[in-house]
């Protein structure tokens, strides 16, 4: 196996994970932690929860989880290819404005209040329960 160890900015060392990853339950940033990469093939099987990682810019390609909740991620531009959930959070990623070519968010909730630079929804998007685009000023078609 492969280690790798998380990146925290501002030297918080927290935890060692494998780089070819899956997590049981959920995964959740402690607070004030800042994360600034995540393994590669990383599969959460309930939550993963980076609130607040300002820091953070870029996930990994594949990312698999059933609820992704990445609230006021003010870095964060893009999704990464490939990620698979049936919720999706980005409240408050303000420079949220890239979807990519290939992913799904289906069946359960698409929130992005306040992702102010988001100008359109993917073309790959289908059946939601529920979709948030509160605060989102420049999209101009759903």
């Amino acid at each position: 196996m492969t280690w790798r160890r998380l990146s925290w900015q501002a030297g918080y060392d927290y935890v060692e994970d494998v780089a070819r990853a899956f997590v049981r339950g959920a995964f959740e940033t402690p607070r004030g932690a800042n994360v600034v990469d995540l393994p590669g093939e990383l599969a959460v099987d309930s939550r993963l929860v980076l609130d607040g990682c300002s820091a953070l810019k870029d996930l990994p390609p594949g990312l698999r989880a059933g609820a992704i909740s990445l609230r006021n991620c003010v870095s964060m531009r893009a999704l990464p290819e490939r990620f698979h959930t049936w919720f999706l959070d980005l409240t408050g990623c303000v420079h949220f404005c890239e979807w990519p070519g290939q992913a799904t968010v289906e069946h359960g909730a698409l929130i992005l209040r306040g992702c102010v630079e988001l100008r359109r929804l993917p073309d790959w998007l289908r059946r939601l329960a529920s979709l948030d685009v509160s605060g989102c000023i420049q999209l101009r078609a759903i």
